[in-house]
């Protein structure tokens, strides 16, 4: 970067009292200039007017013309020390701004003269132009040509433009700098700057140089320059030179720092202060002409000469271990003869890596990446002006590439498992706490961060949410009961859910028969798709066979005679006993009543019983025998069917044969009549009767023998 300073040689005449300076301006003490008013369309960040000594370029070159005055200059969107108008690093937008000076009084003169120095570049549509305003209008005065460049560094280039004929005796001129740039980004750099602007009456004759100069230290072996004016006449072959008084200012020996073999009446003299020369701070500077011989004055104050500075920076990081992709790295620099107000430019790998003042913090390092911080002193003699630090080079870890993947899915339904799984790690870390790759059974809606290790050391972390949604809370009921027998209907019926499917073939709510004590499973689905099961067993218990017998007391039961009928249950302990006489249900009796008593009328007073047990039997129930009363409780005994009757039925001769010898016969009805009684004097075992005379129906036939044994049977006459 070059430090601009600006030295002034002033032309001072005297060949009349009207042939004067009108005004002039160095910007040493910028006064009241107006900087930066509005001239036309405008983007975010347009470039600014600056008075500024800051350098116009990171480069130097030695056609530079180089002194440390200040100057008015455009500063591109990039901030202080970007001046490099619409150009990447400046960031730069559309703009069109005026830098206006202060009011010249130009009253009492006339044939007026701007002369200036100044730099341009910019492309077409990037320019700059020179305004005139004469106290009502505002007009271009001169679209100012681009100025030569060299290796991006500007030469300053002396111009000389007559005011307009309003500008004569004339106290409100003014005069302006525009600047416009087009924010395409792309421009030949630097901008416009502007130095050294006076308004002059045109001279008559004069034989005397003038210089002076603001500046009050001057470096060993710096480059400066000092510019000079006249208005005489110079031959060919004169040569202007700068020379350097004594560290006391005197001129008795004075060293020559500069020369130009010029002919123009104004000039800039580049000079160099030679490294040998002594320290000191009474220094003067003069110009002065060959031919013809002029003697310019001194710049008219003291210029130091100090002891030269070297600049030196070292940067150190805070660097975490292990160093991975994407951590803050955090920059520091030391510095020594840098000055108050030092300017750094970082770099990575050679490149331009954002300007900061440390500490300077970055995430965008990659593995092999080189960091240098340049610093560049503000201090005035400084020698070099730049320096650059220590490397830095860094190890970068490469961060796990981590996917991960939720199963069976990030909606899982409550009781059921979820896996969390990691892939692209060497371990893996989950919070809350759970392990990659085994199942869990989450209980709430939960967010979990997945962390994956890499072999060195670095990581990277992923989240997934796990909704729970409800199951249903499922039961299971059997009507009529969980214990029942062999090949009775049951039904089995699930609740909590809307649908449900059991195992074992059962359909929900339809009754089937079970075989076998048996285990079933009722799986429930909500409305929400979520399932839960219970388990219901059923106990079937065998059928056992049922083996019931009738007797009574007296046996046989005989008409008019109190009966007790008892039904042997075969080892049945709870039953019901239902008691039917002559088909009719009479009684009812519960274990362990097993009888029922009865006084029989005639011999239709039947008896049976049916039992009813509880438990599983086969049948369910089950009817005794029938067992019916004997003629009366006269007859004490006898045996049916001990004899052969036939035909049976009957229509007119009924046989009647015996084992015995029959004594008498006789015949009744059901209900004890007499129909026929027969003596028969000499016993036999065969005997005739004829039934014509008795009516159809169901007849008793009784034999008494010859031992006194009575012996009956039942016959059905038809005729």
């Amino acid at each position: 970067m070059k430090n601009l300073v600006l030295l002034f040689v002033l032309l001072s005449c005297y060949i009349s009292s009207t042939s004067q300076i009108i005004w002039y301006e160095d910007f040493t003490t910028p006064g009241a200039w107006n900087l930066n008013v509005v001239n036309g369309p405008e983007g975010q960040t347009p470039d600014d007017f600056v008075i500024s000594n800051i350098p116009y370029t990171w480069y130097t070159s030695s056609c530079a013309e180089i002194n440390d005055n200040r100057a008015l200059c455009i500063q591109g969107g990039g901030g202080p020390g970007s001046f490099e108008p619409d150009f990447w690093f400046s960031s730069a937008t559309m703009s069109n701004r005026n830098a206006i000076s202060p009011t010249i009084n130009c009253s009492g003169y006339n044939n007026l003269i701007l002369r200036f120095q100044y730099f341009e570049g910019g492309d077409t549509a990037d320019n700059a132009k020179l305004l005139y305003f004469d106290g009502v209008t505002w007009s271009m005065l001169q679209d100012l040509p681009k100025t030569t460049l060299c290796s991006l560094t500007p030469q300053w280039t002396h111009y000389e433009i007559a005011l307009p004929a309003s500008a004569n005796n004339n106290p409100n001129v003014q005069i302006a700098v525009n600047w416009t740039q087009d924010g395409d980004m792309t421009a030949i750099q630097p901008g416009i700057g502007v130095d050294n602007i006076y308004v002059v009456a045109s001279p008559g004759s004069s034989t005397l140089i003038s210089s002076e100069t603001a500046s009050t230290t001057w470096c060993l072996c710096g480059n400066h320059s000092l510019s000079y004016m006249s208005n005489a006449t110079f031959n060919p072959g004169n040569v202007f030179s700068v020379q350097l008084s004594d560290p006391f200012g005197s001129f008795a020996s004075p060293t020559v720092i500069g020369s130009v073999i010029s002919t123009h009446p104004y000039d800039m003299i580049p000079c160099t202060i030679p490294c040998t020369q002594t320290l000191g701070n009474a220094y003067r500077v003069r110009v002065v002409s060959s031919n013809p011989v002029f003697i310019g004055n001194d710049n008219g104050s003291d210029i130091t000469i100090p002891a030269s500075t070297t600049p030196t920076i070292s940067i150190n990081a805070t660097v975490p271990s292990p160093h991975c992709q994407g951590d803050m790295i955090t920059f520091n620099a030391t510095l020594s003869n840098a000055g108050a107000s030092p300017t750094f430019q970082w770099t990575k790998n050679g490149l331009p890596f954002g300007i900061a003042t440390p500490p300077f913090s970055t995430t965008a390092l990659s593995n092999g990446d080189v960091v240098n911080c340049i610093v560049k002193s503000s201090m005035v003699c400084s020698s070099p002006l730049y320096d650059t630090s220590n490397s830095l080079s860094f190890t970068v870890g490469a961060v796990p590439s981590l996917t991960l993947s939720v199963i069976p899915t990030s909606t899982i339904c409550s009781g059921n498992p979820v896996t969390i799984t990691g892939f692209g790690g060497q371990s893996y870390q989950i919070v809350p706490a759970v392990t990659s790759g085994v199942p869990f059974i989450p209980t709430s809606n939960t967010t979990y961060t997945i962390t994956a290790i890499a072999s060195n050391g670095c990581t990277s972390s992923l989240t997934t949410p796990v909704s729970v949604i409800n199951s249903p809370v499922v039961g299971g009921s059997v009507t009529p009961s969980n214990i029942v027998c062999e090949d009775d209907m049951v039904t089995l019926n699930g609740s909590g859910a809307v649908s449900y499917s059991w195992t074992g073939g059962v359909s929900n709510n339809v009754p089937f028969s079970i075989q076998a004590s048996s285990v079933y499973t009722v799986t429930g689905t909500a409305s929400n798709g979520c399932t839960s099961t219970s388990v219901v067993a059923v106990t079937a218990n065998p059928n056992l066979p049922i083996n019931v017998s009738l007797s009574t007391n007296p046996n046989p039961v005989v008409i008019a005679q109190n009966t007790t009928y008892t039904l042997n249950t075969g080892g049945i302990t709870t039953y019901q006993i239902r008691w039917y006489k002559n088909g009719s249900l009479v009684s009812t009796t519960n274990n362990p009543n097993n009888q029922y008593q009865t006084i029989p009328s005639s011999l239709n007073d039947t008896v049976y019983a049916v039992i009813i047990p509880t438990g599983c039997y086969q049948p369910d129930s089950s009817k005794s025998s029938t067992i019916s009363p004997q003629f009366a409780s006269s007859i004490s005994s006898f045996q049916e069917k001990s004899m052969t009757i036939y035909p049976n039925p009957v229509s007119d001769i009924l046989q009647i044969y015996s084992e015995e010898n029959i004594e008498r016969i006789t015949i009744r009805n059901l209900t004890g009549q007499t129909l026929y009684e027969y003596q028969i004097q000499k016993p036999v075992q065969e005997f005739h009767v004829s039934v014509n005379s008795i009516s159809d129906g169901m007849y008793w036939i009784e034999l008494e023998t010859s031992n006194h044994r009575k012996q009956i049977s039942r016959v059905l006459i038809q005729h």
